[in-house]
């Protein structure tokens, strides 16, 4: 069987330097979105920290209303 031959590539300056302004961006996106994240770690919603067994029964500060004073 017969095979043919591999086919040349010649990469220029030119393709070199798209290549290296690729991932410079590509590379900075990434970081970006690390600190983004990075950053979102410390936030507590209110909405969803764990209430306290008195807060639950309607009896502690934060029971909401409708809750015993």
């Amino acid at each position: 069987m017969l095979r043919r031959q591999p086919t040349q590539i010649k990469l220029t300056s030119n393709d070199l330097a798209a290549y290296d302004d690729f991932k410079k961006a590509q590379n900075k996106k990434q970081q970006e979105q690390q600190a983004q994240q990075a950053s979102g770690n410390g936030i507590i919603d209110p909405r969803t920290r764990q209430r306290t067994r008195e807060e639950r029964i309607g009896l502690g500060p934060g029971a909401g209303i409708g809750g015993r004073l």
